[in-house]
């Protein structure tokens, strides 16, 4: 995807001002960006899921608050964009039951982020927005439709189609993760939810580990190995990918697949 350079010098920047939010199931990114798209300030929190949104809202006021007081923008900065991964209700602003999230579901996040920070809230699937994004300012700029595959915790899906999003019931329209890219009976199944053989199974992160501590299990010899007795917090995707460049024969296998997953599904 493309990106706009970061802003420096605030006289550079063209108000108002806006914060993006985008919650996953690991991560919460913040990002203040311009008028023009261009980015000002970004921070990454820690999800912690386990403590529930309500504490996360809290957290994302509190780095809201501090940037904006260093760069005394306070009152320059007019909405927020909100993504997060779905299922969710858009017109209530609720998310409905988002695997990743489980703490979260039934939760007025648009209302609740919208009252912390003292600012409307626009609110979309964590995908879609990407895709928007890339549509506005990216890759994408110079179609009328597109389709963006997001490969984090799980896989999101964007689509356009002639300058307009397809959000669907429950923001569903473009997830394009649960397409079946392998029927066989023995097919991976999604660790995050969703059914046997879906895209989400072999190219997302928690994917991406859950093939190679099979591969592991089995035997497979690896610089890996000794992660195998860990949690996922030791064993992750950005270590395979690592192990990878480094020429570990597992982790190529790993990654290469991966790349034929997704190539697969970009052909279909």
């Amino acid at each position: 995807m493309a990106s706009l350079p970061e802003i420096t010098d605030l006289a550079q920047a063209t108000a108002p001002y806006f914060w993006g939010v985008d919650v996953g199931g690991t991560s919460i990114k913040i990002g203040l960006v311009d008028d023009e798209g261009r980015t000002l300030a970004h921070e990454q929190i820690a999800t912690r899921e386990s403590e529930g949104p309500q504490a996360a809202v809290e957290r994302i006021r509190e780095v809201t608050s501090r940037i904006e007081s260093e760069l005394d923008l306070a009152n320059e900065i007019q909405q927020i964009g909100l993504g997060a991964p779905g299922p969710m209700d858009l017109p209530r602003g609720y998310l409905v039951a988002p695997p990743q999230l489980p703490t979260w579901w039934d939760y007025p996040i648009r209302d609740a982020l919208s009252e912390s920070l003292s600012r409307p809230v626009s609110f979309l699937n964590d995908a879609n927005a990407a895709a928007f994004g890339e549509f506005w300012l990216g890759t994408g700029r110079h179609d009328n439709s597109m389709v963006l595959l997001t490969l984090g915790t799980g896989v999101g899906g964007g689509i356009i189609v002639d300058g307009e999003l397809v959000n669907g019931t429950n923001s569903f329209g473009s997830e394009c993760g649960h397409i079946i890219v392998d029927s066989s009976p023995t097919a991976q199944l999604c660790i995050w939810g969703g059914g046997r053989g879906q895209l989400e199974a072999y190219a997302s992160a928690s994917g991406v580990v859950q093939r190679t501590r099979q591969r592991l299990t089995e035997g497979a010899a690896s610089s890996l190995s000794g992660l195998l007795g860990g949690g996922d917090s030791e064993l992750t995707a950005k270590k395979v990918y690592q192990a990878a460049v480094d020429n570990d024969k597992l982790a190529l296998e790993i990654v290469d697949e991966t790349a034929r997953w997704l190539g697969s599904t970009c052909r279909r």
